[in-house]
């Protein structure tokens, strides 16, 4: 016998259009500093996704240190209608 025999489920879409940058700014030939920022809405009232960092370059790829920060803002329609995620990367990129 089962005490607790609880089943949730909540399902829901937001489709949101998005428009943004994404680039780079080259310090020197190892060391750039990447950024993309987007924003959008539609179904939600606001999304929001900025990020900025540090790479440098290797022979075999890239390894970077970035923030990021992303944030919904859904509408009152939804139970959580704000998010709000940040931190710090750290990554790397190869290359074939």
């Amino acid at each position: 016998m089962t005490i607790f025999d609880r089943s949730v489920s909540v399902t829901d879409h937001v489709w949101d259009a998005i428009i943004g940058v994404k680039g780079h700014v080259n310090l020197n030939a190892n060391w750039y500093l990447p950024y993309y920022f987007d924003i959008g809405a539609g179904g939600s009232d606001l999304t929001l996704q900025a990020m900025a960092g540090v790479g440098y370059r290797f022979d075999w790829g890239d390894v970077l240190l970035i923030y990021r920060h992303l944030h919904y803002d859904y509408g009152s329609d939804f139970p959580n209608s704000d998010m709000d995620v940040s931190g710090p990367l750290l990554g790397a990129k190869f290359r074939f």
